[in-house]
């Protein structure tokens, strides 16, 4: 006989579901619990005459057992099998979950199947997935790999999740996804359910937005907002936000231990961009142990390219343990090769214990971090290459110990480093960007480097970016502590494709 058992806790009740042979048996008693399903996808085609899902051999379709939870009026939970569903019913614009995508119209969990890495392909006109309004909460538990929605006249073009409530994902690729409108991968909005966004261990690649965020679109408000070990790459925004766009009042965002690299924001018809990597529209982040690398805003002669990396728009930012850098803009009038920070009300950004370098050609023409009307930015034991400019009524201010080459080569600071502890060098003496250990790529410091033991004790992290302990007495100014090692054993973290053996590991595994 085979069973699937499960009992799940809730406020009012206790019911243990058991699937046994074919059938659903739920017991009561007493106790603090919500009922919940589970269906077990077992066949891979696109039917949704595949609906019964009650354990029988290749009575559930991913697309069947959506439908069955869709009005089932319980919690469900679907577990998906190893091997690719491909959705293949055309037909857009119906949400009944018949045809197009899949239609999500109640509080769902989709997991992978113990040891299956389950894919889903959307391979007709159409996103692969909506949550609809006010459903309360989607997750998805992988790995589980998502690919190659299309949504020719909205947003979302592998998941749109907009007023449906809380998202979490963990452990998900999202590849592949076009978008009209904004969130090339994905699109999350809240502005009149307040939800959480929550991702774990995330990949988002490939995807494209006729509009804001190439990778992801989010708005937010009176929301929070988690990312923790995301990988944002390679994707294409014709409007703002390359990586992804976070939109919203009250709006908490925490970027962890994540890279957004390879993005570009350029709009065809005139090459103006602005957020390579990503923006920040009225909002309030931290961005902790992070890379920002690679990206680039702007293309077109004549273009307007604004904040290479990062832009800061009516936002209040922090950079904390974290490395950007390579970053570029394109075009006649740009603003801030890695970083802009702008504000119509008011804007801030703080550089705390970071490095940020400029694209040595692009910060030549348009220096690494721009600063314009009603913004600040704030150095504090930071290490800053590649130059600062000011625009309208910006400015640039230092709490002290950071390092500054100015781009020019002057022995005058260009970023506000006017503190007696703030050192201005020709050279800051830093390695290639690579995996020097840790969960993100950073700058090493060279021997000699004038970063090292340049902070007090109070103005030093725990950590640096590779969570290597700092040093208690005097730690180094910038993302990367030379006198520590992070924990484990690695060796050629990067590939070895730096070149560089600072890169390897002083153990042996």
């Amino acid at each position: 006989m085979k069973c699937h058992v499960q009992i799940l806790a809730g406020p009012s009740q206790r019911l243990l579901t058991a699937l046994c042979s074919g059938i659903l048996i739920t017991a009561g008693f007493s106790g603090s619990a919500t009922a919940a399903v589970l269906y077990e996808v077992d066949r891979l085609d696109d039917d949704i005459s595949a609906s019964a899902c009650t354990g029988a051999a290749n009575d559930c379709s991913l697309r069947g057992a959506i439908t069955k939870a869709n009005g089932d009026g319980v919690s469900t939970n679907i577990s998906l099998p190893d091997g690719t569903c491909q959705l293949t019913v055309a037909g857009m614009g119906e949400d009944l979950n018949a045809t197009g995508d899949l239609d999500i119209r109640a509080a769902l969990i989709i997991q992978a199947a113990a040891g299956a890495n389950p894919v889903i392909q959307q391979t007709v006109n159409d996103r692969l997935l909506e949550a609809h309004p006010n459903i309360g909460s989607l997750t998805f538990v992988g790995p589980i790999t998502l690919m190659g929605g299309n949504s020719l006249t909205s947003s979302g073009g592998l998941i749109r999740a907009n007023g449906s409530g809380s998202l979490t994902l963990e452990n998900v690729t999202l590849v592949g996804g076009q978008a009209s409108d904004h969130g090339g991968c994905l699109s999350f909005s809240a502005p009149l359910t307040p939800g959480a966004l929550s991702l774990t261990n995330v990949t988002i690649s490939s995807c494209t937005a006729g509009g804001s965020g190439g990778g992801l679109y989010a708005q937010l408000d009176d929301s929070s907002a988690l990312f923790d070990r995301v990988l944002i790459e390679n994707n294409v925004a014709e409007e703002s936000g390359g990586g992804l766009e976070i939109f919203g009042s009250s709006t908490t965002v925490n970027i962890v231990e994540s890279t957004i690299q390879d993005n570009v924001s350029e709009k065809p018809a005139t090459g103006n961009g602005s957020g390579g990597g990503m923006i920040f529209f009225d909002s309030a982040a931290l961005i902790l142990r992070s890379t920002v690398a690679l990206n680039r805003a702007g293309g077109a002669t004549g273009a307007i390219g604004n904040g290479g990396g990062l832009t800061v728009w009516d936002s209040s930012v922090v950079l904390r343990n974290s490395t950007i850098s390579g970053n570029v803009v394109e075009g006649a009038s740009c603003v801030g090769s890695a970083v802009m920070v702008h504000g119509d009300s008011s804007s801030s950004l703080l550089v705390q214990q970071s490095t940020i370098v400029g694209e040595p050609v692009s910060s030549l023409l348009w220096p690494a971090l721009g600063v314009s009307s009603n913004s600040t930015v704030t150095f504090e034991a930071g290490i800053v290459e590649g130059g600062c400019q000011v625009f309208d009524s910006g400015a640039f201010a230092s709490n002290g110990f950071n390092i500054e080459r100015p781009i020019d080569g002057s022995g005058s600071t260009q970023c506000g480093l006017t503190n007696p502890s703030d050192v201005l060098t020709s050279s800051p003496f830093l390695r290639p960007l690579a995996g020097y250990g840790g969960p993100t790529s950073t700058h090493a410091l060279q021997p000699g480097a004038p970063a090292i033991w340049l902070v007090p004790s109070t103005y030093c992290q725990t950590t640096d970016q590779r969570l290597a302990s700092r040093d208690l007495l005097y730690c180094d100014a910038g993302s990367y502590e030379s006198s520590g090692e992070p924990p484990g054993m690695w060796i050629f973290s990067d590939g070895f494709e730096s070149g560089d053996v600072a890169a390897w590991s002083a153990s042996v595994p």
